[in-house]
């Protein structure tokens, strides 16, 4: 198959991506997913614990996200009744002599901040790095309660992880995409293993109408403080109001993510247990604004080595090679090449 995009990696990059959020796990239920070119399976035990597995049942490949329920933490098949613990390993067959050694593939799943984070790599090693996103959720920070969150969903949107974790730096497109009034300055960026650090200075206004960010019409001048935490994840702090905005990017398959947006409001922006109609406005507006990125990342062909300006040159390089960690193929530290294949003696290729 033709690649239009030209992205030098065909593997989907390592790391943590959500597959679902707190509140779409009915008790005892399951959930069927499909991720990575692959159907999972997802429930909540008895315990309280999450638990992923790959989807179809080993015996005759029934799906257990079908039909299937819940007993502990385990999962019986809807098809014969076989049971399977939280290892995967098969406990029970009802109609036999005992447990044969089938078993089902099991992956790595966390919960953060009402976020399901599900670990991929394409060699299914184990994590290398935790996804402590949100501190402020952890240590039970009064200033964010809990009836302060928004959700979205877009399902089957056309783009790679990269192309969202790439804003992060392009400070150019916040003018031209969503109509800033000048570009904002990047304060500074930096790699800090499977995270990246970037701090922008945003002037909010400059066109003399009031809004909720420039109640008397002036400019005003703050920080957005943004993360990505691997490929899949980006998280942005905005100084002005306290809230706080984490974007998720999960592949689908080669071609198409599912993308999801939470936001976690200050406590003054919550009222009775639940956001404030200004907050709920705010983030329709958000919304608005990532949806006029869609357009562009779904018809986007990726262009690397590109012809950066100097203003960008130096912030894209060093993100593009901070990507390459995630890339199974990738050589580290150098975007655009592939590793070498030891077992062959060759090197695999080479794009730009």
């Amino acid at each position: 198959m033709v690649d239009h995009r030209k992205f030098p990696y065909p593997s989907f990059p390592t790391g943590w991506y959500q597959v679902a959020w707190s509140h779409d796990l009915t008790e005892h239920g399951t959930l069927p997913l499909r991720y990575f070119d692959r159907d999972l399976v997802l429930f909540r035990g008895e315990s309280g614990a999450l638990h992923l597995y790959d989807a179809y049942c080993p015996h005759l490949g029934a799906h257990l996200g079908y039909g299937g329920s819940v007993e502990g933490d385990c999962i019986r098949c809807p098809f014969h009744g076989w049971l399977f613990d939280e290892n995967g390993r098969n406990r029970e067959i009802p109609y036999g002599d005992g447990p044969n050694r089938t078993r089902l593939a099991k992956w790595e799943v966390t919960e953060v901040g009402g976020l399901v984070l599900a670990w991929y790599s394409a060699q299914r090693a184990g994590s290398s790095w935790q996804p402590e996103l949100l501190p402020e959720v952890a240590a039970g920070d009064q200033r964010y309660p809990a009836g302060g969150r928004l959700h979205r969903q877009w399902s089957g949107v056309r783009l790679k992880p990269q192309f969202v974790i790439e804003n992060l730096v392009d400070a150019a497109h916040q003018k031209f995409v969503h109509g800033a009034h000048e570009v904002p300055e990047i304060d500074s960026f930096a790699p800090d293993g499977a995270t990246f650090h970037v701090v922008n200075k945003v002037t909010f206004g400059g066109n003399g109408k009031k809004s909720w960010l420039t109640p008397d019409g002036q400019p005003v001048v703050s920080y957005l403080r943004t993360q990505a935490w691997g490929l899949g994840i980006a998280i942005a702090r905005f100084d002005i109001d306290g809230s706080i905005h984490v974007q998720t990017t999960t592949p689908i398959d080669a071609e198409s993510c599912d993308s999801r947006a939470t936001v976690l409001l200050s406590a003054e922006d919550v009222v009775d247990g639940a956001p404030t109609e200004g907050a709920v406005k705010r983030f329709h507006h958000e919304c608005k604004q990532y949806e006029r990125d869609l357009p562009i990342w779904e018809h986007q062909r990726f262009v690397h080595p590109a012809p950066f300006p100097e203003l960008e040159r130096e912030r894209f390089t060093v993100l593009r090679n901070w990507c390459t960690q995630f890339y199974p193929e990738a050589a580290p530290g150098d975007f655009g090449r592939f590793k070498e294949d030891v077992s062959m003696r060759t090197v695999v290729g080479t794009r730009g």
